[in-house]
């Protein structure tokens, strides 16, 4: 996977302090699907264990922020739209919880 085909782009300027995280399936309008929720719950814990951390910009690539969930893969048997959100729901959370608790060191 290249760099252009990440759900998330993650930058860090040690210089200010300042970390980037961007939404990147512009073609989607960023739409959360797994990829994405786990990209963005990796980039949160690493940046809140990242010293010199003053600020976290989230972005989004193209035209849009992010426009929600993908309900592209909400279709299907029940079970499995139930695991497809659940896995985003998980991804989502564990970012959250990791971008609250970080602490300015």
């Amino acid at each position: 996977m290249s760099e252009d085909d990440a759900p998330i782009l993650m930058r860090f300027d040690p210089a200010t302090g300042i970390a980037r995280i961007t939404f990147n399936r512009p073609a989607r309008l960023n739409a959360i699907d797994v990829a994405l929720a786990e990209g963005l719950s990796r980039a949160a814990r690493a940046l809140a264990q990242q010293g010199g951390l003053r600020c976290v910009v989230l972005t989004g690539a193209g035209r849009a922020f992010m426009a929600g969930g993908d309900v592209s893969g909400f279709g299907g048997e029940p079970a499995q739209t139930a695991a497809t959100l659940n896995a985003i729901l998980d991804g989502m959370n564990a970012a959250i919880l990791a971008l609250r608790g970080w602490r300015r060191r």
